[in-house]
């Protein structure tokens, strides 16, 4: 079963509104966690300039590619640079990504 096939259909009211309110939520939640974890930083590693996507996103898109299984965190970017770009337009490039979502 492909990624969209996972998501669900668009109609209104359907599983695709039920899976972007989730989305949501669980950004909100996560920016929320890691601004009180943070502190006065704002971010969760505090060295070098500050990247594009915050970590809540990058949070929100990992979590996102645990729920709808996808094998690696490169799978997880190909997935999210497709259909959730609206969601996250500052999604950088792939090399990027991964390295934001290796352990330190």
């Amino acid at each position: 079963m492909g990624v969209k096939e996972k998501m669900g259909d668009n109609r209104p009211g359907g599983p695709m509104e039920d899976d972007e309110l989730r989305l949501i939520w669980l950004y909100c939640w996560l920016d929320g966690v890691v601004g009180a974890v943070a502190g006065e930083l704002g971010r969760l590693r505090g060295r070098g300039p500050a990247p594009k996507l915050t970590d809540a996103e990058v949070l929100t898109i990992m979590i996102w590619g645990e729920i709808l299984d996808l094998p690696s965190d490169a799978a997880i970017w190909r997935a999210a640079k497709s259909l959730l770009v609206g969601w996250f337009p500052c999604m950088v490039a792939e090399w990027n990504f991964v390295r934001r979502c290796a352990p330190t």
